[in-house]
Parts: C-alpha cells; structure tokens; sequence
C-alpha cells in the first residue's frame, strides 16, 4: 500500500487488490479506481500530478486513472515522477537480467518512444530537486541526472537497500534498510 495526496482534502491510497480511495479526515473515502486484482507498488504527488506505478505500468490521474507508461512486461515499476505532464521517468527492475545492471530508468517526453537507462542493482525510489537534478535510489545505489537522459552513479550504499528519496529547499533525504538515512545538501 502506498499513500499521497495533493491537499488536505485529496488523499489517495493505492491497495494491493489494484483499488485506488480517494478522502480525507473530514470527507467520506470512496474507491477512485476500482479492484482490478493487480496492486499498486506506489502513488506519488509530483509537482502537482498524482502517478501511481505497478507492474509494468505507470498511471495519471487527469480526470480519471489513464496508463501513461507502459513497459509491456520487460520492466517492473516501483516508483515514477515528473516535472510535468509530458515529462516522466519510472524506476524499477528488469526481472530477467542476467548480470548486476538490473535497475531500468525509462524517460517519457510527450507520448513518445521512451528511452530506457540501465544501472547495477533494482530501482525502487525516484525525485527531481528543484536545482534540477533527478535522484534514482534502489539496490546498493543512488544515481543521479542532471537531465538529457545522461546517468551516473553518485554513490554505491553497498549493503543497504534504498527505498524511498525526498527533499526540499536544498536537501535530500534518502531513506532505505536497517534504519539507513542519507542526507544530501546540492
């Protein structure tokens, strides 16, 4: 289960029967999507727009629940974001990698054919800072990109799992097992 919102009154929780609710403390939950059976790995608020990822699809809610990404089974998402609507990028996993680079990153402009970036380990946690650099966090890694498709690793967190990365006003937080928090200030 994963949870977002885009103001006090617009709470969304994605569940694992593929059901999306839609409520707040002072208004009544309904479904926003119904169960479909398949479950949601994430639902995110970026800049303004509610995504939702599960294999191997990314969502937007534009009225109602659209797929807008779709990997056709060759990658697991487990996170999305983006700086705009015609602008997004999904994280995740190739489950049928052979060798250590196992993270996908698939970048989306306007509709078109997205181009797909492979990094060692999975991806499970995805942001854009407001300096314009993007943060992708899984298996023992954090990669970053400052936009162009061009990827690098910032830094190996061997053993440790990272899950989710957040941040605001200059920092970063990156958050993952064994009670693991990297701060980062850009």
């Amino acid at each position: 289960m994963s949870i977002a919102g885009t103001d006090a009154n617009h709470v969304y929780v994605a569940g694992i029967e593929g059901d999306i609710a839609v409520g707040s403390a002072t208004d009544m939950w309904n479904l926003d999507r119904t169960v479909d059976n398949v479950a949601w790995r994430n639902i995110a608020n970026a800049n303004g727009m509610m995504l939702a990822t599960r294999y191997p699809s990314v969502w937007m809610l534009d009225g109602t629940w659209t797929d807008v990404l779709d990997a056709t089974g060759d990658h697991y998402f487990s996170a999305a974001w983006g700086p705009s609507r015609d602008d997004l990028y999904a994280v995740g996993v190739n489950p049928t990698c052979t060798d250590n680079m196992c993270g996908v990153i698939y970048h989306s402009v306007a509709g078109g054919m997205p181009t797909v970036k492979l990094v060692p380990g999975g991806l499970y946690g995805i942001f854009g800072s407001s300096s314009g650099t993007i943060y992708a966090v899984g298996s023992e890694t954090i990669a970053t990109s400052r936009g162009y498709d061009a990827w690098s690793v910032m830094m190996s967190t061997s053993p440790y799992v990272l899950f989710g990365v957040h941040g605001a006003n200059g920092q970063v937080y990156v958050v993952g097992n064994d009670a693991t928090i990297v701060h980062i200030v850009e």
